[in-house]
C-alpha cells in the first residue's frame, strides 16, 4: 500500500545492462492518459508491456553494479 492504494512490485531489467529498476505500481488510480502522455512526459518505455497498462507508477527504485 502506497498513498492508500493497493501496489503490485515489478522489476524491470534490460537485455544485456546490469541496470535494474523496481516499480511499484497501482491500477486503482484512475488517470485519463495513454501511451503518449507518458512518453511526452519522459517516463519509460515499460508502459509498452501489456500488463502494466492502465496502471500509475506511484514508487521507483533504480539500481546499478556500483
Amino acid at each position: 500500500m502506497i498513498a492508500g492504494y493497493k501496489c503490485d512490485e515489478y522489476l524491470v531489467k534490460q537485455t544485456g545492462k546490469k541496470e535494474y529498476s523496481k516499480v511499484w505500481l497501482t491500477k486503482d488510480l484512475k488517470l485519463q492518459a495513454d501511451k503518449r502522455t507518458f512518453s511526452q512526459a519522459g517516463v519509460s518505455a515499460y508502459y509498452d508491456d501489456p500488463e502494466l497498462r492502465n496502471a500509475a507508477t506511484l514508487a521507483m527504485e533504480s539500481y546499478d553494479d556500483k
